[in-house]
């Protein structure tokens, strides 16, 4: 029996599932009806059927909100008339006919409004009868369902780009009794993926949503009780359906029959659900088709509109085929590894080091953008060991020093020696690692980040500017110690460290260290160029060369174009890719 549902804080990622474990099945899609024979300011929203009648919302770009109302007996639909919605409806993008009431929701407005249904057909102005308004913070609802299960009414509803969440509330509450927005968070979607339609058949057993995610389109079919009561997406995935095109709108099904439509065409589409024929190989994050895309790293697993450095990020850009996906490690004074770049976190008003937080402290914070934890290293690693494809690398920024042995034990505990890459601005990191593999007998490729300007104001005058109190050049120092790092006599190395080759110099024993675990050295591409004679002659000396940029954050490696600058060049391994969605081919 269904039960009621409890505000809970779980959310599941549904961007996992574009790869997905089942088959994904292709529609035989036909084009039904284009809205530029109507109007070209038409833009694609929300849609529902009853009898022989398809009901379709129009965004019009002169701020108003048209519902069409076609008849659907012949290949081609067929116009019956236009009804405009209330004033302050100016994108309605979901609808909904639910016991003698037509119902619409604005994702502008935030409203949805009820209307009654036998108005639909006689009058070309619809009385409003009651309308609410959802409220949450900053958050925008794009479509909506209303089901009654075991005698409860509920309401399900997505917001859109802001967060993507699925929410379900009492029907009766919420609309009947003006209640305000009381939610229960069962799903969550990046932003770079767009929740779309929603529909539940008559039988009241499933869930049908549409998602779109930059240019691919897919319609699921759920379980319906098993999402409401057991509150986990992936397992209440029954079925899983390409899409039209390339920006799925709401959804409608009717005697198997499924109608969308799609903002990038303003088309209407419709397919029979039951002549799906299963996708095989399928890959719809191939970039293979991008020069070089074999030296390709996504830095700090940087891709689209996710949060860097985070687990939702990482996922998303193993769905693809990239080789190197990089994230940085910070430990918390309790030892915990966390994946995150910077030595501060800013939340609010307060800025604090990780190293002087317990993870237990760290955790309560949240990234101010799309509320989400800060990602551990353990699931991140747990991932990556279950989900990587052949030939695909985890590159670890180690930022802090007296963790190797660990990182080596867990990448071995998951069977992924084989798959890490290391990279550092700490020698003795490197010094550590080449201990650890002279007793295992087993080995990775360490990379050196040797910031090579060829510049005396990098190495002199910076750390000045900085206001560091001690600059040492020696090879086993190296360590530029500020006024907040911690000042451990040296010998006792610790989190807060930062280590820097001097000048253009590479020490020849750390050189052989990163030639004998076929690594190399990673240096910043340059604000002009000029110097890679040095580069050319570490190649011929044996060492790899990887490219990143973000000197002081002026240069990046974020188009197409710049990657495939660095990336050609004979000399160069690997290159840095600081937007991975400009990468699409």
């Amino acid at each position: 029996m269904l039960q009621k549902s409890k505000i809970t804080h779980n959310a599941t990622p549904i961007h996992e599932y574009f790869s997905s474990e089942k088959s994904i099945g292709q529609l035989q899609w036909q084009e039904r009806f284009s809205l530029a024979e109507l109007n070209e300011k038409y833009v694609a929203q929300g849609m529902v059927t009853h009898e022989d009648t398809l009901y379709h919302t129009i965004h019009k770009k002169d701020k108003k909100s048209i519902l069409i109302i076609f008849n659907k007996e012949n290949k081609k639909l067929r116009v019956l008339k236009e009804i405009v919605l209330p004033a302050e409806a100016t994108h309605t993008s979901g609808l909904k006919i639910y016991k003698n009431k037509f119902y619409s929701i604005d994702y502008h407005s935030n409203y949805i409004y009820q209307f009654d249904f036998k108005e639909l057909k006689d009058k070309l102005e619809l009385e409003l009868i009651k309308k609410v308004r959802l409220t949450k913070e900053d958050r925008q609802f794009g479509s909506f369902e209303i089901v009654e299960i075991n005698g409860t009414e509920y309401l399900l509803v997505t917001s859109f780009a802001t967060d993507n969440k699925l929410y379900i509330m009492d029907f009766h509450q919420f609309f009947r009794q003006n209640k305000g927005f009381e939610c229960s968070l069962f799903f969550s979607v990046e932003s770079s993926y767009f929740t779309q339609g929603l529909f539940i058949p008559k039988d009241k057993k499933r869930l049908f949503h549409s998602v779109n995610r930059f240019g691919v389109d897919f319609i699921y079919e759920l379980n319906l009780e098993r999402l409401l009561t057991g509150k986990n997406y992936r397992l209440a995935i029954s079925r899983t359906f390409l899409g039209p095109n390339k920006m799925i709108e709401d959804l409608a099904i009717q005697d198997n029959i499924v109608y969308t439509s799609d903002e990038f065409t303003n088309k209407l589409y419709s397919a029979n659900l039951g002549k799906a024929i299963p996708m095989k190989n399928y890959n719809f994050n191939d970039l293979r088709d991008v020069k070089y895309y074999e030296k390709l790293l996504s830095h700090r697993a940087r891709v689209w509109n996710f949060e860097e450095n985070t687990l939702d990020a990482f996922m998303e850009v193993l769905t693809t085929n990239i080789k190197y996906i990089e994230v940085d490690l910070r430990f918390s004074s309790d030892d915990i590894a966390y994946v995150y770049h910077d030595s501060y976190f800013v939340h609010g008003k307060e800025k604090f080091r990780f190293a002087e937080k317990t993870w237990s402290e760290i955790e309560s914070y949240r990234y101010e953008y799309n509320d989400l934890h800060i990602s551990k290293f353990n699931d991140l690693i747990q991932y990556f060991a279950k989900h990587r494809k052949k030939g695909q690398n985890l590159a670890i920024d180690l930022k802090d020093f007296g963790y190797e042995q660990f990182i080596f034990d867990t990448c071995k505990k998951h069977k992924i020696l084989d798959s890490i890459i290391i990279f550092t601005w700490t020698p003795q990191i490197i010094i550590e690692f080449d201990k650890i593999f002279k007793t295992s007998r087993t080995s990775f490729p360490l990379y050196f980040s040797h910031v090579r300007v060829d510049s005396i104001f990098k190495y002199f005058f910076i750390p000045a500017l900085l206001n560091y109190k001690h600059f040492f050049i020696t090879f086993f120092d190296f360590v530029l110690i500020g006024n907040t790092n911690y000042k451990t006599p040296l010998g006792k190395y610790t989190k807060g460290y930062r280590h820097v080759p001097y000048f253009s110099s590479l020490p020849k024993d750390l050189k052989e260290i990163l030639k004998k675990y076929k690594g190399g050295i990673c240096v910043t591409k340059k604000l002009f160029r000029w110097g890679d004679g040095l580069l050319k002659k570490y190649q011929k000396e044996g060492l790899k060369i990887a490219i990143f940029g973000a000197m002081f954050g002026f240069i990046k490696i974020n188009t197409k174009e710049k990657f495939e600058y660095e990336a050609k060049k004979p000399y160069v391994d690997i290159v840095f890719m600081d937007d991975l969605n400009q990468m699409e081919a």
